[in-house]
């Protein structure tokens, strides 16, 4: 979301433009596994970050989940529509829970169920039927689930055991049956969560880019070139002595804490247009350093990240 404007009949919301298509194109259209990977991973993390703020989005199908493609061709995943979304409340549990929403294919058993409330697990259910539909061409709990009307498919979803002979015919790969048998874990409280889910060997080693850290300052804005730089030297301290951030490198990593609202609005914006090589290339130092999977950075992530002697990738 960028901008808003309003005239006395209409309300005009400016966004990004997502000309990619959507996550259909992952099941037909995107044949490099590697890209489909990536992309996956960025729906993961955004609903990891939406669930660590307490937002169930409710509605997680291949229409919500944009493609947004660069000039280079480059493809990043965005999640959309959080018009059934719901935000847990201070105080209130973990399922809060109670109204059956979504679309059909997608939905999980909890939401069937009203004699139970549910919470953000919903959201896990409905990413790994995406993956698995994306993966196999097949529904996980039934067959031909496009012929058959919504009273069978539900009961499929309640109590059908997870198909595992279209994951064998497809030759799915081990690491991604057990993110699947993760994500589609019939009880809410035994199954993956999106955090768990980022953690797995499927996806913890995906990069959106090869790291080439002395590329980073080559472009973009003068601060956006500093903040690389100093990234640059964290790395190359790390990689060569081990040796600590030097204090004026922590100074200007953390610079922008110290501007106005204005001032942060402008970084942001040159942010959005900053090179897409660059962005990848700190996407992958921030996913590294995001250990919780959260999809933010705590203080204690920070001062992990620039501690002497840590390893780095």
């Amino acid at each position: 979301f960028h901008e808003f404007f309003e005239d006395e009949s209409s309300l005009y919301l400016v966004t990004e433009l997502c000309d990619g298509g959507d996550f259909a194109e992952l099941n037909h259209g995107i044949n490099d596994p590697v890209e489909v990977k990536q992309l996956i991973r960025d729906m993961v993390m955004a609903i990891s970050y939406c669930h660590d703020h307490g937002v169930a989005h409710r509605d997680l199908k291949f229409e919500n989940c944009l493609i947004q493609r660069s000039a280079s061709g480059q493809r990043l995943g965005k999640v959309i529509d959080f018009g059934l979304s719901s935000i847990r409340r201070p105080g209130e549990r973990g399922n809060w829970l109670n109204d059956q929403l979504g679309t059909r294919f997608f939905v999980a058993p909890e939401v069937i169920d009203r004699s139970v409330e549910y919470g953000v697990k919903c959201d896990c259910w409905s990413m790994g039927v995406m993956l698995y539909i994306i993966l196999t061409d097949e529904h996980p709990c039934c067959q031909d689930a496009h012929k058959v009307d919504t009273t069978t498919l539900f009961r499929k979803i309640l109590q059908a055991r997870l198909r595992e002979g279209p994951l064998e015919d497809a030759s799915v790969d081990s690491d991604a049956v057990v993110l699947l048998k993760g994500l589609l874990t019939k009880s809410a409280d035994h199954r993956m969560t999106a955090q768990d889910a980022l953690n797995s060997a499927w996806l913890c080693q995906v990069k959106d880019s090869k790291r080439n850290t002395a590329s980073l300052t080559q472009k973009g804005s003068p601060h956006f070139a500093g903040i690389a730089e100093s990234i640059n030297k964290v790395f190359k301290n790390k990689e060569e002595s081990g040796s600590p951030l030097r204090r004026e490198d922590l100074k200007r990593l953390s610079s922008f804490r110290g501007y106005s609202r204005f001032e942060r609005l402008v970084m942001t914006l040159v942010a959005h247009q900053s090179e897409e090589k660059d962005v990848a290339e700190l996407r992958d130092i921030f996913v590294e350093l995001d250990t919780q999977r959260t999809g933010s950075l705590c203080k204690e992530e920070v001062r992990e990240g620039i501690r002497p002697g840590r390893p780095c990738c």
